[in-house]
């Protein structure tokens, strides 16, 4: 087997059947100054897997009549198998269960955030291969009660990057149970739950002294002062809102652990990609980055037309429209414009940028109106 003559650069092969998706991955993909490998099918890539060597395979489980899970089975075969990320929006009981217990496998929920995505690459792609076969032992084991499953599997996922092990527990009731059953170094904690909320589970274990010298965060779409005043009442550590930054997170638990994982925090990477309209629409990216919580400017030429999105923590903050060299339209407007843009380039740049806000409503807003003036969803969506 030989290693894609591509010089000292990693290789990455991904594997999905649509289209946009494979070209907004390549994109992101760019932007760690990999090289990336394209297939559309279960039988293309394992045909690339026998012949070559990578350094990540990232796969769509749901492949029209085929499955990914034959790609994650075909790695466990091997010997030094790469690591893998397997993508779905669809994930049964059953291969989710199967990809958890495989190792070196990643499991990404779609549609995924940039946020997340990014973070999850960082932590596979910039870390040094270990200098033996044997796994590190986890330096603290985190519980993670969410009844959103994409934001536990996100949690987790990231956390395993970092060293530590992550449980997770989709109810305040199951939470209950394994705190009981098992030692935790850590628990984070949703706020709102169907049943028992995230508070009421916390003062729960505090009567019962489960929670004794383990430092709890909370994570919550709801952080309203009222919750806050409740979380510290019970002795939580912090609380972070939803959506959180990534990078934040892992510095918070952390310093709640006393930075027991060896790794040296990250810093965020630069998003560096670049793509084509056609195949990443403009309300797609805008939704994407948008999730992300970080600061990003995205720079979109149509024709002689050229635009510039800044987005920062809050959201997207300022749109510039040009037209053949001269300024056209700013704030809303500029947006709703773009938003209709079904062809052209983007290209994507991490940096804080220095721009007056000029923008008025959110991008869920924004692009609800864009549907609006067209009669219905616009072509780019």
């Amino acid at each position: 087997m030989k290693h894609a003559d591509l010089g000292s650069r990693k290789v990455v092969l991904v594997i999905d059947d649509e289209h946009a998706v494979r070209g907004l991955v390549a994109a992101i993909l760019s932007g760690f100054g990999v090289d990336t490998i394209l297939a559309n099918d279960v039988t293309s890539g394992l045909a690339l897997l026998k012949t070559t060597r990578f350094d990540l395979v990232i796969t769509d489980i749901n492949l029209g009549r085929e499955s990914g899970m034959e790609v994650l089975r075909y790695l466990h075969t091997r010997g030094e198998a790469p690591p893998a990320i397997a993508m779905s929006g669809a994930w049964t009981p059953e291969d989710r269960a199967e990809a958890r217990r495989l190792p070196g496998v990643s499991i990404v929920d779609k549609p995924f955030t940039l946020m997340g995505f990014c973070a999850l690459l960082r932590g596979i792609l910039e870390t040094p291969a270990p200098a033996t076969e044997s796994a590190k032992a986890p330096t603290a084991t985190v519980l993670v009660v969410d009844d959103d499953s994409a934001v536990a599997n996100l949690i987790a996922d990231i956390l395993a990057s970092e060293g530590f092990e992550a449980v997770t527990a989709p109810s305040a009731r199951e939470g209950f149970r394994l705190a009981g059953k098992r030692e935790f170094d850590l628990m984070i904690l949703d706020v709102v739950m169907p049943g028992e909320d995230g508070l009421s589970l916390l003062g729960r274990l505090r009567q019962l002294g489960l929670v004794e010298g383990i430092p709890v965060l909370f994570v919550t779409a709801d952080s309203t002062a009222q919750n806050l005043e409740r979380a510290r009442a019970l002795g939580a550590a912090g609380m972070l809102s939803k959506p959180f930054d990534l990078d934040r997170l892992v510095a918070a638990v952390k310093t709640l652990l006393g930075d027991r994982s060896s790794a040296v925090p990250k810093q965020p990477a630069p998003v560096q990609a670049e793509g084509d309209l056609g195949s990443v629409p403009v309300s797609q990216l805008c939704r994407l980055i948008d999730l992300s919580g970080r600061s990003v400017v995205a720079s979109l030429v149509r024709g002689p037309d050229a635009g510039e999105l800044v987005f920062d923590r809050r959201g997207l903050v300022s749109a510039r429209l040009v037209r053949s060299g001269v300024d056209a339209a700013f704030g809303d407007g500029a947006f709703l414009e773009m938003a209709r843009w079904s062809e052209g380039r983007f290209s994507l740049t991490s940096v804080e940028a220095d721009r007056p806000p000029n923008v008025d409503h959110p991008v869920e807003s924004l692009l609800r109106s864009a549907r609006g003036r067209e009669g219905g969803s616009p072509k780019d969506n």
